[in-house]
């Protein structure tokens, strides 16, 4: 990755100085800096997630909770990173716990007709 730059801006407001840290990321082969938009830390769909892969979805959350953490630390490439594994993992979890429904479905579906024969 590149090097984080901080600079700090100070606005005036109603007689109070308020200071903000802007946080720029410079990649070695460009002088361009990238900006970031608020990192999403995916927390609702991870917890969802837990009903349908617990496993999996606990991770889901332990990445949602670093986000979070990141993101309130200012670092917001790593919150971003973190966010995404959060919702990737989120999605796996679902995806897993709706395959193993229809499977049991499936499968009990095939036990009922066999009884009945």
């Amino acid at each position: 990755h590149g090097l984080v730059n901080e600079s700090s801006v100070t606005t005036t407001g109603t007689g109070t100085n308020n200071s903000k840290i802007i946080l720029q990321e410079y990649d070695y082969d460009q002088s361009e800096a990238k900006t970031y938009t608020e990192p999403s830390t995916n927390i609702c769909l991870a917890i969802c997630s837990t009903f349908f892969c617990f496993v999996v979805g606990m991770f889901a959350i332990s990445h949602s909770v670093q986000a979070h953490y990141y993101k309130e630390a200012g670092l917001l490439s790593l919150a971003d990173a973190h966010g995404s594994k959060a919702a990737h993992l989120a999605v796996v979890a679902i995806i897993m716990g709706l395959i193993i429904i229809m499977w049991v479905t499936i499968l009990r579906i095939m036990l009922i007709s066999a009884d009945s024969v």
